[in-house]
C-alpha cells in the first residue's frame, strides 16, 4: 500500500473503511475462479465481503472484515474485533449451508498506509 495509496484517498473521515472495502474487493476481483460477494447478509448481519472458491474438489470459503483504526496502535486490536464479528455474527452460515468444508476468517484493519491481517480457521466437519 506504500507504494499505491495516498494517506488523501480516504481523507473524508465517515468513508474511510468504504475506501479500503472498494481497495479490497478490487484486488481481489481479478480470481475468475472465485465469486466475490460484498456486504452479503449471511448469519445475523452483514459481512463486508464473503468469497466462495470454485473448482476445488474440497472447496474453501473465505469471510473477510475490516476495520478502520483511529490510530496505528490499535491495528492489531481492531483485526481481534472484526474477527470476534464474524464469529458472535455467524458470518460463515451462508458458506456452512452451502457445503463449504473449510471457512477461513479475516480480520483485516486499516490505518492510512499500514495494514493489519489476523485469520481463524473453520473446519465444518467438526
Amino acid at each position: 500500500m506504500g507504494k499505491t495509496i495516498s494517506v488523501r484517498d480516504n481523507f473524508a473521515r465517515s468513508l474511510h473503511e468504504n475506501f479500503y472495502h472498494g481497495l479490497m474487493i478490487g484486488i481481489l476481483g481479478f480470481r475468475r475462479d472465485w465469486e466475490i460477494l460484498s456486504n452479503r447478509e449471511s448469519g445475523d448481519g452483514f459481512s463486508d465481503i464473503l468469497i466462495k472458491t470454485k473448482g476445488q474438489e474440497s472447496r474453501v470459503g473465505i469471510v473477510i472484515e475490516l476495520k478502520y483504526s483511529k490510530n496505528e496502535k490499535s491495528l492489531d486490536k481492531d483485526c481481534q474485533d472484526a474477527l470476534q464479528q464474524i464469529e458472535d455474527r455467524n458470518y460463515g452460515q451462508e458458506l456452512c449451508n452451502q457445503g463449504y468444508q473449510k471457512i477461513l476468517k479475516y480480520g483485516i484493519a486499516f490505518y492510512h498506509k499500514k495494514c493489519c491481517v489476523k485469520v481463524a480457521m473453520q473446519s465444518t466437519n467438526d
